[in-house]
């Protein structure tokens, strides 16, 4: 049985769209360490 491309696109975008969402939540957490805010963490985790 052959994956469909458009399988694999959608897979990819999928995880794509993951590994941006990761990194803009660890760069929330990261100013919360310098700036000790709490709205930025929650904002981060979410």
């Amino acid at each position: 049985m052959a994956i469909d491309i458009n399988i694999v696109i959608n897979g990819l975008f999928s995880l794509l769209f993951v590994i941006f969402s990761l990194i803009i939540g660890l760069k929330i957490a990261l100013k919360y360490r310098e700036h000790k805010q709490r709205t930025l963490i929650l904002v981060g985790i979410t």
